[in-house]
Formats: C-alpha cells, sequence, structure tokens
C-alpha cells in the first residue's frame, strides 16, 4: 500500500478564488507536537488490534505520509477518536484524526460524515491556540476544492473555511465574498434536504454535530453582516 504525502493524495475539482490551498501545514504542526500516549489513546478509540492501529498512527507521525488508500488500521479509530469530547478531550489527538480523515477525504476514494468532522476540527484548532488557524483555513481549502460539486460536504466546508477565516482574522475581506458564496450556492441548490427547515444543516444526515455548529458560529460569525447573516440562518 503506498504512503503518500498529502500534496499527493489531494485531487482538484475547483479554485476559490483568493485562498490559497495547503493539504500539508496542519498535519505537519500536529505530528510535530502529538506525543506517543495521545497516539495511543486514540489508537484504543477502537475495541481491538490496538498495536496495529498504534503502529499505523505512529508512521503517520513520524514520516507524515498517509496510506492509500486508508486502511481499517488506523481508518476505524481515526473515526472513533475524532467523538471525543467533554473537558477531558485531548484536542491535539482529536485534531491529529480529523486532520488525517480530512486530508484523506480531499483525494479520489470519497468519503461521507465529513460534515460533522470539520465542525469538531475547528473546535479543536481553536482550543489549540492561534498558531493552527492559518494551517487550518490552507486544509479547508483544499478539501472545498477538492469534493466534487453535487457533494453534500462542499457548503460545509465553505461554511468551516469562514469560520476558521473569520478567526483568523475577522476584518478579512475574503470572508464577504465568501459568505455570499455560500448563500448563492444553497439558493442554487436542488437537493432533497433532510431537513427543509433548517438551512444548511438540514442537507445532511450527519447531524451529531449540529449544536457544535451553530454554536461555532455564534462565536465566530460575527462583524460584517454577511457573516451575521449566516450565523442567522443556522440558528433556524
Amino acid at each position: 500500500m503506498p504512503q503518500l504525502a498529502p500534496h499527493a493524495i489531494v485531487v482538484s475539482h475547483r479554485r476559490l478564488d483568493g485562498w490559497c490551498a495547503d493539504p500539508t501545514a496542519l498535519l505537519d504542526w500536529l505530528r510535530a507536537r502529538v506525543s506517543p500516549e495521545s497516539l495511543k489513546a486514540i489508537a484504543t478509540s477502537d475495541h481491538t488490534d490496538h498495536d496495529k492501529h498504534f503502529d499505523a498512527l505512529t508512521q503517520i507521525a513520524e514520516s507524515g505520509l498517509i496510506p492509500q488508500p486508508l486502511d481499517w488500521h488506523p481508518r476505524e479509530t481515526l473515526e472513533l477518536a475524532r467523538w471525543t469530547q467533554g473537558h477531558t478531550c485531548d484536542h491535539l489527538a482529536r485534531a491529529f484524526a480529523c486532520t488525517i480523515l480530512l486530508i484523506d477525504a480531499s483525494g479520489p476514494t470519497y468519503r461521507d460524515a465529513m460534515e460533522p468532522t470539520i465542525a469538531v476540527l475547528i473546535d479543536s484548532c481553536l482550543a489549540l491556540g492561534t498558531e493552527t488557524l492559518a494551517p487550518l483555513v490552507g486544509l479547508l481549502t483544499t478539501v472545498a476544492e477538492g469534493y466534487e460539486s453535487f457533494y453534500t460536504e462542499v457548503p460545509f466546508t465553505l461554511l468551516g473555511l469562514l469560520m476558521a477565516g473569520a478567526a483568523l482574522d475577522a476584518a478579512d475581506p475574503r470572508l464577504t465574498a465568501l459568505a455570499r458564496h455560500l448563500v448563492a450556492h444553497e439558493e442554487a441548490s436542488d437537493d432533497v434536504m433532510v431537513d427543509p427547515k433548517s438551512w444548511l444543516l438540514g442537507r445532511t444526515r450527519f447531524d451529531s454535530r449540529h449544536k457544535l455548529w451553530r454554536s461555532l458560529a455564534a462565536q465566530l460569525l460575527v462583524g460584517p453582516q454577511p457573516l451575521v447573516s449566516i450565523h442567522e440562518r443556522l440558528r433556524r
């Protein structure tokens, strides 16, 4: 199974004007800091094969290379570790898990359930500090450009990018255009909604982190009216 650098995994289907994709920086920041204890915590999220999961995670942390396709070891335990929460949450471990999943999802193999994964990653990066925000913006730009246009993950990635960009610099002039682009994307969509009464969030059946999405919007989407309007839409 080939081990590939993030830039060799990414498939680009579009360009977001004014935004620079960076599939590598956040993973590099995290793997420089993640401890063996955190990797063991991720590995034990699954009930079996702890050693196999740990070995695969250690290889990624040491090399920065990700198996393609992402095998059961460590994909299963990454998918479980991303759901950790509460005051004891290891945000470094959770962000590491989410980052690998999102890099993989920006490649040729479709992965679902990425909508809540994006919210969880933003939450952990905010907890880890401002150093993570520019790399987070680069990764979310990568993912937004990587999904095909008809996938439901596209508007959620745009929303995540809007939030990460606002956390990095609320006065960034690109945010207004991005917010308008997101609204236009939703208005043009003819997808069947899971919940027609819930703007954007009603588009996906992966609804376990809708409360987190709304909380992040209340925290980050302030200031210029286009950002506030996104927050108001998500509250409905």
